[in-house]
């Protein structure tokens, strides 16, 4: 079945630090040379994380995307992972809400 977990962006739609794929709601991302060896961190492939990782990492104006994938489509799982880990591809369902996170501070009417 799907499995989900959760894509850093940047409000472009790209990843902050290797950039590279533009991420679009309702579209699959895929790289053909995604690295399978675990024993090597954010490496070439589409990394994705846990939803506490982003939330760590997370920077005022970047987005929190969902990812859904397959198992089949996972090309490493780090060893020693800090709650990352990397793809073949996958499709970008949604994107979390900031404020429900607590990330961002809910907006009062005037």
């Amino acid at each position: 079945g799907s499995i989900r977990a959760y894509k850093l962006v940047t409000a472009e739609g790209v990843g902050p630090y290797s950039g590279g794929i533009t991420y679009v709601v309702g579209e699959i991302a895929e790289v053909d040379d995604a690295n399978t060896d675990e024993s090597e961190h954010y490496a070439a492939g589409i990394n994705l994380a846990s939803l506490d990782w982003c939330c760590r990492y997370w920077q005022p104006g970047y987005r929190i995307l969902v990812a859904e994938f397959v198992a089949a489509q996972i090309a490493a799982i780090p060893v020693g992972s800090d709650g990352t880990f990397r793809v073949h591809a996958c499709r970008i369902v949604a994107v979390k809400d900031l404020v429900a996170l607590g990330l961002v501070p809910a907006e009062v009417p005037a």
